[in-house]
């Protein structure tokens, strides 16, 4: 029995350690981190399974609500079953699922922000967030690996300032509309 405890004890470890080192993690991803005060841009949420199979996600990202607002938050077809989209001072909590299980790199949400106003921005996912793996439902997200983003938002440019253009303005009276017509059926 003493020979069985400790191939088994052995196994359990690696078994343990496995499942951490191929934790899954949140990312998010967008074209640049250079933003203009006033504009609109996209910020992907994405979730590496690291080939574990998942069946939802808790994206919970924090936001600072005095730089930036929400446009929009568009699902994704990664996890099709939507069970919570709310939006809360500086926090976004989205929770989706999906009766089959999400294996890979997928995207899970497009969140469109406006800018209002300069400075830096960061998000970051909150440690409410999860990852539940289909198997089981045990949460296989790292936290410590996911990745939130800097953004940088500055001051808008000076607007264009439209050039007047003279234009000449042509009055047509009576007399020479007649005289227009007449030309035209005389020809």
């Amino acid at each position: 029995m003493k020979f069985l405890v400790l191939p088994i004890l052995i196994a359990l470890i690696f078994t343990l350690s496995a499942k951490s080192a191929e934790a899954s993690n949140l990312y998010l991803s967008t074209p640049s981190n250079q933003i203009q005060n006033g504009d609109s841009f996209q910020v992907d949420v994405r979730l590496n399974t690291q080939n574990e199979d998942l069946n939802a996600v808790q994206s919970n990202l924090n936001f600072p609500a005095d730089k930036l607002e929400i446009v929009s938050i568009t699902q994704t077809n990664s996890f099709p079953i939507l069970a919570e989209q709310t939006v809360s001072g500086g926090l976004i909590q989205l929770a989706q699922g999906s009766l089959s299980p999400v294996n890979g790199d997928v995207p899970v949400a497009t969140i469109t922000f406006k800018a209002k106003s300069a400075g830096t921005a960061n998000l970051s996912f909150n440690t409410d967030s999860a990852a539940p793996r289909f198997a089981d439902s045990s949460d296989s997200l790292d936290l410590a690996q996911s990745s939130g983003i800097n953004l940088t938002i500055n001051e808008a440019g000076p607007s264009a300032t439209p050039v007047a253009t003279q234009t000449q303005s042509q009055t047509l009276s009576f007399a020479s509309i007649w005289n227009l017509i007449s030309k035209l059926f005389n020809s």
